[in-house]
């Protein structure tokens, strides 16, 4: 019992040490942005970080974007089966016209 206590307090001064640093780190960055003085390379660094950010944030747009297509075939499919409307029969998916007007030939 004894030693699952200390491990308890080990873990716990653990934490606490962490949140105090990234506390400590806070005020520090808050503390140079302020006085503007906050170097190059930190500058540098944190403008990486961001534009990492922006393209994975870009990736998990277009990855949401392709599942919700597909949950909303999906609840299309289970309204047409629930509707009676669903035929076996049927293409699997909508045949797609084309989008582009037709050209006409120019006449001089």
């Amino acid at each position: 019992m004894t030693a699952l206590l200390m491990i308890g307090f080990l873990l716990g001064f653990t934490l606490c040490a962490f949140l105090m640093g990234l506390f400590y780190l806070d005020a520090r960055l808050r503390r140079l942005e302020g006085e503007r003085h906050l170097p190059y390379w930190l500058r540098s660094g944190l403008d990486d970080l961001s534009a990492i950010d922006t393209d994975m944030l870009c990736w998990i747009r277009d990855a949401l974007t392709v599942v919700e297509g597909r949950q909303e075939d999906r609840r299309r499919l289970m309204a047409q089966i629930r509707n009676g409307s669903y035929r076996e029969e049927q293409p699997a998916a909508p045949r797609r016209t084309n989008s582009r007007p037709k050209r006409t030939p120019v006449s001089r």
